[in-house]
């Protein structure tokens, strides 16, 4: 990063907010979720995909009392600077009330000399370095531990309210900019579909018509009518069993699937390929240069492009249909515009079928009907829908330059706000440095209305070696969940937890002899029958000891940042 202005600092955000995970309760309990705006706000990931909005109210369901009681959620205060962990990283909202979020977010609150505004904006210019420290396979996260430590560069507090103040003026001209070019792909949606009808229904080519003095005959056939007259002209790609993922080469004999022709782009990096054997059984499944070729499966159905004339012969895979047009009937050209209009369109929606893949067959699509006038006003027609789409497509490439531009724009103007030049510095500000130790003793004090409660797993555990499960939030100190009445201070062996499920503990000993473990993996190893606030009590018993009564059986053997969790151990004898 660039050198701070005057009377910045540059910390870890762990060091100015309170770093709160999130959870889930059982989804299988309805009793423990409510509608959105009448029980207890909670957020997912997923509720701001799409999100606009710098502050947020609730997601699209709340919690219950029993739902936020029963699971980690967490209850932070109105002002809490939201950021989303996982799936993806990166989102960034304020919370408008007191509200708590799913695993899916690593939240800040902050104290009063952090202005949320500004901490908002500061966290959407480091997005892409948040994300770069994610880790994972199946999709990356942003543990606690790692989020602890993003940096964040602190301005005083009244250059931050000004900042703040700046860019919500700044950037609310580049959203509305932005909402205005949103608008655009729509409406250029709307101008192709515009001239595909006008094809269709012969407006397009009224004036050549005119002009020609031709008059306009219709032509009705079906598609199997207009297919050239030869074999395979006609088909789909051969069935599962003919063409698996064994048959793939990476050179060969090209393979052309549904999101090829959905894209219109053939012959990619993506490219799968057969050998000549199995490119020689696939004959009736091959797609020539120039045909045309459709999806029949999707969401919807129906996307088409015509196979480039420069492109090698290739096999379409199961969910494609290929289309040789016979050519003293119809212009290859004009029916690949026909096949896209809303005519069209709208009969392949009535012969689509299926809930989790929709799809049409064959038969059903041979039998589907176009209206086509003669040759020559087909190639009439071509020519002016040309002409109009290369229109669009110059206002598409415009579209995307502005877009680009924007988006760049709104990083430029984050960028240039954390060099401390966007507003002017002004030298009676206090520096940041002297709120870092306000901000320090507040975090302290600072209390969530509700601990983390996550819900008990099944896990293994081995005498050897056991597999290390997170218990503790990373943000809450080990100290704080000593707060259950043991009801062990008389030394009344009677009433004592740790006397109550002694052959539990007696039964943990030689499974855990030797090993490092969580609270969850001592209930697997034990079959605790209690309920979970028993469980917590009885390990606090054994970590504390009874007074008069038992010595300490467990001590906490370290703090693993990888898992985010305190790891415990048998303690050694005395």
């Amino acid at each position: 990063m660039s050198e701070l202005p005057k009377g910045w600092i540059e910390t870890e955000i762990g060091n100015l907010a309170q770093v709160v995970a999130g959870g889930t309760p059982k989804s299988g309990d309805y009793l423990n979720f409510a509608e959105p705006g009448v029980g207890i706000a909670w957020l997912t990931p997923a509720d701001l995909s799409g999100y606009k909005q710098k502050g947020i109210t609730n997601g699209r369901r709340d919690l219950s009392q029993k739902g936020l009681d029963s699971s980690s959620a967490k209850l932070m205060p109105k002002g809490t600077v939201l950021f989303s962990s996982r799936a993806p990283i990166g989102y960034v909202v304020i919370a408008e009330n007191e509200i708590c979020t799913n695993q899916g977010f690593k939240s800040f609150v902050f104290t009063e000399h952090v202005n949320s505004t500004y901490a908002y904006y500061y966290l959407k210019s480091i997005r892409d370095l948040a994300e770069s420290w994610g880790t994972g396979t199946t999709f990356k996260e942003l543990s606690g531990a790692v989020a602890k430590k993003l940096p964040f560069r602190l301005a005083p507090l009244n250059e931050q309210i000004r900042i703040a103040y700046k860019l919500d003026s700044i950037l609310a001209k580049v959203d509305q900019a932005q909402t205005r070019l949103e608008k655009i792909p729509a409406i250029l949606k709307r101008f192709r579909q515009s001239i595909l009808a006008a094809a269709t229904s012969g407006e397009l080519t009224k004036e050549w018509r005119e002009a020609e003095g031709v008059e306009r005959r219709l032509n009705k056939y079906t598609v199997a009518q207009i297919a050239k007259d030869e074999k395979y002209s006609l088909g789909i790609g051969p069935f599962g069993s003919n063409l698996k993922v064994v048959d793939y080469r990476s050179e060969g004999h090209p393979l052309v699937f549904v999101r090829e022709i959905r894209a219109r782009k053939f012959g990619g990096g993506d490219t799968k390929y057969v050998d000549n054997d199995k490119f020689t059984e696939l004959a009736a499944h091959r797609a020539k240069p120039g045909d045309l070729l459709i999806t029949k499966m999707g969401d919807p159905p129906g996307d088409v492009a015509i196979y480039p004339e420069t492109s090698p012969e290739a096999v379409i895979t199961s969910d494609c249909i290929k289309l040789d047009v016979n050519r003293q009937l119809v212009n290859k050209k004009f029916t690949f515009y026909y096949l896209q209009s809303e005519h069209f369109q709208s009969q392949m929606k009535s012969i689509t079928a299926g809930v989790a893949q929709q799809k049409v067959n064959l038969k059903n699509f041979k039998s589907l009907e176009l209206l086509m006038p003669g040759l020559a006003e087909q190639e009439q027609a071509v020519h002016r829908i040309e002409s109009m789409f290369s229109l669009a497509e110059k206002v598409d490439k415009q579209y995307l330059e502005a877009k680009s531009r924007l988006d760049r724009l709104t990083q430029s103007i984050l960028a240039k706000a954390f060099r401390g030049e966007l507003v002017p510095q002004d030298l009676t500000d206090d520096p940041a440095g002297e709120l870092l130790d306000l901000i320090k003793a507040e975090l302290v004090g600072i209390k969530l209305k509700t601990k983390a409660v996550p819900k008990p797993k099944k896990s293994t555990i081995t005498k050897d070696k056991v597999e290390q499960l997170t218990f503790f939030e990373s943000s809450e100190p080990f100290e704080e969940h000593n707060q259950v009445d043991l009801d062990v201070g008389r030394g009344d062996a009677k009433d004592s937890l740790r006397i109550h499920y002694q052959a539990e503990i007696d039964k943990a000993q030689s499974a855990l002899k030797e090993a490092k473990f969580t609270i969850e993996q001592f209930r697997s190893v034990t079959d605790f029958k209690g309920d979970y606030g028993s469980l917590k009590a009885l390990i606090m018993n054994l970590l504390k000891g009874i007074p008069k009564l038992s010595e300490p059986l467990l001590e906490v053997d370290s703090w693993d940042d990888k898992s985010g969790d305190y790891v415990l151990r048998l303690q050694e004898a005395k």
